[in-house]
């Protein structure tokens, strides 16, 4: 197996926060594992998209950002994503409805 030693530089967005050397070893396939510390710090889970910046002698790991989920649509919020877990939305809305009435009738 091959080490590596280069500054990697690690960014949330356009930010860089700060420069951190660590000593990785790449497997036959190319492949590293972060240390736990910092993917606790930047929240990184198995699954999270990363991209690579490239640079002279150095190369930035960035989580991929997404576009919100929830957007101000003519001061409605539309979820533009995927719902996730098990949640059904017809029967959300359905029980919100009926929340909202119980209230505006005074039933509450």
């Amino acid at each position: 197996m091959a080490v590596l030693l280069l500054p990697i530089i690690f960014a949330i967005g356009n930010e860089r926060w700060y420069d951190v050397r660590v000593k990785l070893r790449l497997d036959k396939l190319g492949r590293v594992v972060l240390p736990k510390p910092l993917r606790a710090r930047y929240g990184l889970r198995p699954g999270t998209e990363l991209e690579v910046n490239e640079r002279a002698q150095e190369f930035a790991l960035r989580p991929k950002m997404s576009a919100p989920s929830l957007v101000n649509e003519g001061g409605v919020w539309v979820h533009h994503g995927v719902p996730q877990g098990d949640l059904d939305f017809d029967t959300a809305i359905q029980d919100d409805r009926e929340d909202r009435f119980r209230r505006l009738g005074g039933l509450e």
